[in-house]
């Protein structure tokens, strides 16, 4: 029996995928909302395995480990199936937690009854992540200092680190910036969490000797976020993108939020320069507490103005201590003029020659999920994948109503928004409307969206049960010269 207790173990992890896939996702936190598993369908699945297995139980039936096995495994696989983003990434610290819920699994099948196990599924493996919790933090430790070591040596040496934060535009303004600095290096792709700065510089990431600027995201979920990695960081230089209600399950309200942001400001020295995105009004008013040098886009020494927005890119005019220039990016979007422009700001506070800048500024390359334009034929799809925010979105409707095409969205709304869910995706729903005319609701937040579109007059509004079945529902409108938006592809 000991080797079935073993087996119907390794199945009920399996049965628990669903479990650790979720606590990944939450970095690892419990109390970012795991205690939601209790309410979902998964949960609900996990309740009548577990009837399933006391009646069978109670009967005494010989093959019940083999039922209790095929149950389990049955349930892993469809989750996973169902589950298909995020998928659980099987990093060192995953498969710590799955052998620990295994173990935890295992002690459980001999105390009591299977069904009972199966109903404590998602409590072993918040067992398996307590016991593992120290070992985790010595090892976050650990990395955290051998970076921070490293990336002190590099200051020595005269490397100026620009942090850059915000609810968004992080990504967009530091490829743009990594673009237009000579010699300078930049976090990859969306890498903006003390581990993921550590483990890119750890990985060789500053060893050249060649970097003169390290251009380092930093994103904020809660209060504290912008004080570690200003800790492991030290930038010299910050932007400051803007500021909207974003991760307000985390932060519980805007006012966390801005004072969150705000400490990267406060912790630059007088030597160095921060330059805000005066574009929006929420970062304007943050100029009073910083204590270097400081540029605001948008005001009378450094302003820009959008001429045109085409699928080929946005024409822009910027105007800098005077001196005019018009020049046209190939990137789209009110929003990207804004970040190009503060890209820019930072660039000439750094000593570079606006003249150069400006012709770099027509060879950018475009920004993954970001308002990036793919074109076939009279069909043009813009991907905005990773636009999760009101302002984000109001400035994507601001680009589309430049555009004469016929206009489609499929959207799938804003989350992490705690007790404003339903408010701002009525928001971001009447927003679209107004711009678009057809949207595709599809996602939790499908209903907010489609309340938000009618009120704002579109005539087509619909609801898609995924996202491949929006995909269809818009192939089925399109007309000549078409634009097909796709807002925010998280899963639902």
């Amino acid at each position: 029996m000991q080797y079935v207790d073993i087996v119907v173990a390794v199945c009920f992890t399996a049965a628990a995928m669903p479990c650790i896939r979720l606590l990944q996702t939450i970095g690892y936190m419990p109390q970012r909302g795991y205690y939601k598993l209790l309410y979902s369908p998964y949960y609900a699945s996990i309740v009548i395995l577990g009837a399933i297995l006391y009646f069978v139980q109670w009967s005494k039936w010989q093959w019940t480990p083999l039922l209790a096995c095929a149950l389990a495994l049955t349930l892993s696989f469809v989750y996973i199936l169902h589950f298909t983003k995020p998928r659980l990434v099987f990093t060192n610290r995953a498969i710590r937690l799955v052998v620990f819920s295994c173990f935890a699994c295992y002690g459980m099948t001999w105390c009591m009854p299977y069904f009972a196990v199966c109903l404590l599924l998602p409590f072993a493996v918040l067992v398996a992540w307590l016991i593992t919790l120290p070992y985790e933090l010595a090892v976050y430790q650990y990395y955290f200092n051998k970076a921070r070591k490293k990336i002190a040596k590099k200051q020595a040496e005269g490397m100026q680190i620009i942090g850059i934060t915000g609810s968004y535009g992080k990504t967009s303004v530091k490829l743009i910036l990594s673009q237009l600095l000579d010699n300078s290096i930049a976090t990859p792709d969306s890498c903006n969490t003390p581990m993921g700065i550590a483990r890119f510089v750890n990985g060789g990431g500053l060893d050249s000797d060649h970097i003169q600027y390290f251009i380092a995201e930093m994103g904020a979920r809660r209060k504290g976020d912008i004080a570690r990695l200003c800790k492991l960081v030290c930038p010299n230089h910050a932007i400051l993108t803007g500021l909207a209600p974003q991760h307000l399950s985390t932060f519980r309200n805007f006012d966390n939020i801005v004072k969150e942001k705000s400490k990267l400001l406060s912790c630059i020295g007088s030597d160095g320069c921060a330059v805000l995105n005066g574009a929006d009004h929420e970062v304007r008013k943050l100029a009073n507490i910083c204590k270097c040098n400081i540029v605001i886009t948008q005001s009378d020494d450094f302003c820009h103005t959008v001429q045109n927005i085409t699928a080929d890119g946005t024409e822009m005019q910027l105007t800098a201590y005077h001196v005019t220039y018009n020049f046209t990016i190939p990137l789209l979007g009110v929003a990207n003029a804004d970040n190009v422009a503060v890209a820019i700001a930072m660039c000439v506070a750094l000593g570079n020659s606006l003249d150069d800048l400006t012709q770099r500024c027509q060879h950018l390359q475009q920004i993954p999920h970001r308002m990036s334009v793919i074109r076939n034929g009279t069909l043009t799809v813009i991907d905005d994948g990773y636009n999760a925010n009101i302002e984000g979105i109001a400035r994507c409707c601001a680009t589309l109503d430049y555009l004469s095409d016929f206009k489609i969205v499929v959207a799938q709304g804003i989350v992490e928004c705690g007790k404003q869910t339903a408010f701002l995706n009525t928001k971001a729903g009447e927003l679209l409307g107004k711009s678009c005319d057809v949207v595709i609701a599809t996602g939790v937040n499908s209903n907010n969206i489609v309340s938000g579109a009618e009120r704002a007059g579109c005539k087509t509004v619909l609801t898609a049960n995924s996202l491949n079945h929006a995909v269809k529902m818009a192939s089925q409108y399109y007309k000549s010269n078409t634009v097909v938006l796709f807002q925010n592809d998280i899963p639902q």
